[in-house]
């Protein structure tokens, strides 16, 4: 095997005083590196260090070093583009630059006046200006079907800080909301977060990423531009670029959780009203694109379950994505093209689909302008990252219909506070292959095993991509159903949604989804995803979905999970479904499409097996579930993620097979009988079946 088949460790600490001798420094360096390699590492992650970040002379001298040493001992060296996370700040040097590139947020401030009341909101200390105001007359404190078009009144308060005293003059209950712009620090993960409290950028204003650029990329341009690999691996010594964890702040998140380093005083006394973040330019982006006047119906954004409630949702966080697509993920991918340095990283919370509007958008329109689309893995206990398959599936989706070769996964033992094997450790790591993963960079100690035991398991997880590198088997496009938790996303406030029907669905939408993937991967299905857009651009005039995107990558089938289906996605199907694909969908958790034109509706287990029957390549059978699988150029991965033997069976179609085991690099016994072999798959285990 070669370096690229090898783990990266991430290394932030090669820092050495301003008056280090360069003897001292490159003895140092030359051994820590050489240590890793050692270990089986095929290279490092890093960065200049962080101490006077991105200003100090002596340590790009430093870092020049490390790369001098790096090149020296044939290691691959990515680089990281923060000061800790999350990405975007320069460490705090891009707001230093200009106040206003900071992140924004509405929040809503409500009341339910009495006739003859009045109630007066206070303009909120720390606070920027009024957004807008209305008042709606209502039967109840239940405003679950209010029509925010039927305003009582609407008061003139935008760019005021004076407040607003609303009297009713009616005889019946009125609802009063006042939007107020903000900042946006206090209470999210700017705040609250396990490296720094730092001010964060709007990751929407494209020249506030600009500016983060010129302070990061184009500094390393200029530093060690050199020493770019450019978009091959081989051609070079540095291969990528690592952003951490950009976000849109969107909730409030870790309360309670304070780093030990304040960059930016934070005032928690300020009043935390519920907020959704605030665009660059969104009101006329969904004025020119939609014809909606956002400051006429911000409450929607807050708490209203109708069809026009959920029509605006849908648009707003459609056109929130594609801000942040814009300015931060296609200006860094192609600034990085421009001087020929592939764009990695991971975006924050990307495990739960419920919080991707909120925090990012449509994760296809994002990870598609990364050379190298990543996770953060923070769980090694195998079970949970069996579990948490969603995540690197997602990813490597996206890498898959868009033709990217590699993806990268920041391992780590970190929920589990780095208490887990050295079998757990190493048998995370090869599931996360089999989900499609092929590049890992590696939080995990430096000394949690011998050197000759990091080693051997290090170059395992070298010997299946070495075996398994090559392009995926496709079969099930599974759907992204990013619209159902788009539509159904708001900042609810307690006491103004009846039952929570809004939360309801949109936890409803992402169980049914997660129970298809667990049911897909119990079943040793080849699947990807594929969103609304890439289902829109494919061809199905053969009775398959060829996406045109990336030669050769089609699917036999259509698998819809328990979701909401708007107009624009039931006009797909029925196209799909004219053509001769076969469409199914997953009915659960109150989801239904009988009103959807030639739909094949099932359970979710019945749907997963109609759907794989479909050009599977290979079966497993025995005690197969809890056992992850990855099929590619003929050789099938299996990776059990129990701590117990296994006995299965599989059958390739071949009558010349072979059960290779990358940790000991051998074949193990394999009973065979016609075109399948029976064997024991051992406990977090994997073999490559030949």
């Amino acid at each position: 095997m070669t370096k690229y088949e090898l783990p990266l460790k991430i290394v932030h600490g090669f820092d050495f005083p301003d008056m280090a001798p360069e003897d001292e420094i490159r003895g140092s360096v030359a051994a820590r590196l050489a240590s890793l390699k050692e270990k089986g590492f095929g290279g490092i992650v890093t960065n200049v260090a962080f101490r006077d970040y991105l200003k100090n002379e002596s340590l790009w001298r430093v870092l020049g070093i490390v790369l001098e040493q790096a090149k020296a001992l044939d290691m691959r060296v990515w680089l990281y583009d923060e000061d800790g996370y999350p990405s975007g700040g320069a460490g705090g040097l891009t707001i230093d630059e200009d106040p206003d590139f900071e992140a924004r947020a509405v929040v809503m401030m409500h009341a339910f006046i009495k006739p003859g009341e009045s109630y007066t909101f206070e303009f909120p200390r720390g606070h920027e200006y009024a957004l807008s105001a209305a008042s709606y007359k209502v039967k109840s404190e239940d405003i679950t079907r209010l029509d925010a078009k039927r305003a009582y009144k609407r008061y003139d308060v935008y760019g005021k800080t004076d407040g607003l005293t609303v009297r009713n003059d009616t005889g019946g209950l009125l609802f009063a909301a006042y939007f107020v712009k903000k900042h946006v620090y206090e209470g999210t993960h700017a705040e609250h977060n396990v490296c720094e409290c730092r001010r964060y950028i709007d990751i929407t204003n494209h020249d506030a990423v600009r500016a983060f650029i010129k302070n990061t990329y184009e500094e390393y341009t200029k530093r060690v531009g050199s020493d770019f690999a450019g978009m091959k691996r081989e051609n070079g010594l540095i291969e990528a670029m690592f952003t951490d964890e950009p976000s849109l702040m969107g909730v409030y998140l870790n309360a309670g959780l304070y780093p030990k380093s304040v960059h930016d005083e934070y005032d928690d006394t300020l009043p935390m009203f519920p907020m959704t973040t605030w665009g660059k330019n969104i009101d006329n982006r969904m004025m020119t694109k939609y014809g909606i006047n956002i400051y006429d119906c911000l409450v929607y954004l807050f708490g209203v379950d109708t069809e026009n409630a959920r029509d605006v949702r849908r648009a707003w966080y459609t056109e929130m994505s594609r801000l942040v697509e814009e300015a931060f993920f296609q200006q860094i991918s192609d600034y990085c093209n421009s001087v020929g340095l592939p764009f990695s990283g991971h975006i924050l919370l990307e495990d739960d689909i419920r919080l991707h509007p909120m925090f990012e958008g449509n994760f296809f329109s994002l990870l598609r302008h990364m050379h190298y689309p990543g996770i953060d893995m923070l769980h090694s206990i195998p079970e949970i990252v069996y579990d948490s398959a969603f995540t690197p599936k997602l990813v490597s989706s996206i890498a898959v219909n868009y033709g990217r070769e590699h993806v990268m996964s920041e391992v780590s033992a970190h929920a589990q506070g780095g208490k887990v094997t050295d079998d757990q450790m190493l048998c995370s790591q090869l599931l996360q292959y089999a989900y499609g993963v092929d590049t890992f960079t590696s939080y995990y100690g430096e000394n949690v095993m011998d050197a000759a035991k990091y080693d051997k398991y290090n170059r395992c997880i070298g010997a299946v991509d070495e075996n398994m590198k090559g392009r995926d088997f496709t079969s099930i496009a599974l759907y992204y159903p990013y619209n159902t938790i788009a539509e159904n996303t708001t900042t609810n406030i307690v006491g103004l949604s009846k039952d929570g029907d809004m939360v309801k669905v949109k936890n409803a939408c992402a169980d049914g989804l997660m129970r298809t993937v667990k049911e897909l991967n119990d079943n040793q299905a080849v699947y990807h995803f594929v969103d609304l857009e890439l289902l829109e651009k494919a061809d199905t005039s053969e009775g398959f979905i060829d996406m045109p995107l990336y030669n050769g990558v089609y699917f036999e089938s259509l698998l819809i999970p328990p979701c909401t289906l708007t107009e624009r996605e039931k006009e797909i199907i029925s196209r799909m479904r004219y053509d001769g694909v076969h469409v199914y969908f997953a009915e659960d958790f109150g989801f239904t499409a009988d009103d959807t034109d030639a739909i094949i509706c099932l359970g979710i287990g019945d749907a997963v097996r109609a759907a794989q029957s479909e050009g599977k390549p290979f079966n497993v059978t025995g005690d197969h579930k809890g056992v992850a699988a990855l099929y590619r150029n003929g050789n099938l991965l299996l990776v059990n993620a129990e701590n117990r033997d296994k006995a299965i069976a599989v059958d390739t179609g071949s009558d010349t097979i072979d059960v290779y085991d990358p940790l000991n690099d051998d074949y193990i016994f394999a009973e065979r009988n016609g075109n399948a072999v029976s064997f024991t798959l051992k406990a977090y285990a994997a073999v490559i079946v030949k």
